[in-house]
């Protein structure tokens, strides 16, 4: 069930972070993952690359906005994505540490996966049109 519900929540954060990245017309940046030589896992992996992909879209929303191209009203919903990419990235950090550690890492993966699903909302708020299919997520290893 846990599983499920965070493949779920995987799937929606890669289609949120499509969203917020169709929105701003942007492509993917891709940098080394921060704090580790290697993802621990897919899940951690995956949670790289979304991350990746909305710094990106942050990145060119703060320049629209800037330029006027994107109404001051995102402004709020840029601040919030932010923070939330943020807090992201540091419970990844924690994440590995942990998961290295050989503890348990359930709570951590949920709240990474709510950050997920809160960015998922702005992009959709942001664009409600931009709507595309994600890529599906990591199979689950047995």
């Amino acid at each position: 069930m846990k599983l499920t519900l965070i493949l779920v929540l995987a799937i929606a954060g890669l289609t949120g972070v499509g969203i917020l990245a169709a929105g701003c017309g942007t492509k993917s940046i891709k940098a080394a993952a921060p704090g580790t030589v290697q993802p621990v896992n897919d899940f951690e992996n995956y949670a790289y690359q979304v991350l990746e992909d909305t710094q990106a879209g942050l990145a060119d929303v703060d320049a629209k906005i800037k330029s006027g191209e994107l109404p001051k009203s995102f402004t709020p919903d840029y601040d919030r994505a932010a923070v939330l990419y943020n807090t992201s990235i540091a419970l990844l950090k924690r994440y590995d540490a942990a998961y290295r550690a050989g503890s348990s890492v359930d709570a951590i993966q949920l709240e990474i996966s709510q950050d997920l699903g809160d960015l998922i909302a702005l992009g959709l708020k942001m664009w409600p049109n931009k709507i595309k299919a994600a890529p599906a997520p990591p199979a689950p290893k047995k």
